[in-house]
């Protein structure tokens, strides 16, 4: 049994429902691990805990130029008095590029190390002096980049979630855009692990079921449905991340993407898994079908089902009781 799992319920009336002897077809309770549900809106969001800190030195307090941050010359870094709005330090990196060097700041060293299929949470503070800026997490030749180059003038704090999709020691980078003197500074960078059942909401249904549910999320988080759910190896696993749609297999604990595509996106609209046969998974958004049929005849069967998130209410993540389809 999976720990930190307990039941919340809509209503007395159902309540009163889920005590009554279960019986196939009848959902069971909800099992999560701090989701919350604000009966005003009919929407649940999720209360993930992050893990441990994985970056060494992300708040540039140690060293000037802040230790185990690295540059090819003649681009520069240096470590600044300027800490970033409401930090408790008092220095952060000032990146400067310079043309015939990196477009970039970065650290190896496995710090962060990078594992297969799990989730992390990234977050960082930028400024920008000249040109514009962001910063990426590598893992082997994949990357995430949450955010599209900005320029803040005043301290910005940007934080997402991604899933890696290899092992390996990660590369943290830190850009600033390409034409020469272009300047960003960045404080308290933060790369930690999301443990993946706390990003779930589920209930058995009795049956293999499609489901159906709205979405809202900020830029930068995941959000979505789970469905053919038997364990946390084994699942069917579609969100959404404010530009494509995507439906992801679990087997074993190993996550195949067999769907992203692009879905124009807008708050509270349907994500949705529909069957077209025992084994075949359907993504629609939007009423729309995304993507092709998806044989997951390799997912073993399951009856649970419910909802996906990587972010909280304060990130602005929100997932509306599942329909059955």
């Amino acid at each position: 049994m999976r720990s930190r799992q307990i039941q919340a319920y809509l209503s007395q009336e159902e309540l009163l429902r889920e005590k009554a002897v279960w019986k196939p077809g009848f959902p069971g309770p909800w099992q999560h691990a701090g989701w919350t549900y604000d009966p005003a809106t009919g929407l649940w969001s999720a209360n993930p805990v992050a893990g441990a800190e994985l970056v060494t030195n992300g708040n540039m307090e140690t060293g000037d130029p802040p230790t185990g941050w690295n540059v090819t010359a003649p681009s520069t870094i240096d470590g600044v008095a300027e800490e970033r709005t409401g930090g408790s330090g008092a220095q952060s990196i000032d990146v400067v590029f310079h043309t015939g060097g990196s477009y970039y700041s970065w650290r190896l060293d496995g710090n962060p190390p990078v594992v297969i299929n799990q989730w992390y949470k990234i977050s960082y503070w930028q400024k920008t002096l000249q040109g514009a800026g962001r910063a990426r997490l590598y893992w082997s030749i994949n990357a995430a980049t949450l955010f599209p180059h900005a320029n803040p003038a005043d301290w910005t704090q940007y934080t997402g979630t991604t899933r890696a999709t290899k092992t390996g020691a990660g590369y943290l980078y830190l850009d600033v855009s390409t034409t020469d003197g272009d300047n960003t500074r960045y404080d308290d960078v933060s790369v930690k692990p999301l443990t993946l059942s706390e990003l779930l909401c589920i209930r058995n249904y009795g049956r293999q079921v499609g489901l159906k549910a709205p979405a809202t999320k900020a830029a930068g988080f995941q959000v979505g449905i789970v469905v053919r759910y038997s364990n946390i190896n084994n699942f069917l696993l579609a969100y959404h991340d404010r530009t494509n749609a995507y439906l992801v297999k679990y087997v074993d604990g190993e996550a195949t993407q067999l769907i992203g595509a692009a879905a124009a996106y807008a708050d509270g609209r349907y994500l949705e898994v529909r069957w077209n046969g025992a084994d075949t998974a359907q993504l629609y958004y939007n009423d729309v079908q995304i993507g092709t049929d998806q044989d997951v005849s390799s997912v073993p069967a399951g009856t649970w089902g419910g909802m996906f998130s990587t972010g909280s209410a304060s990130d602005g993540c929100y997932v509306g009781t599942p329909t059955v389809v």
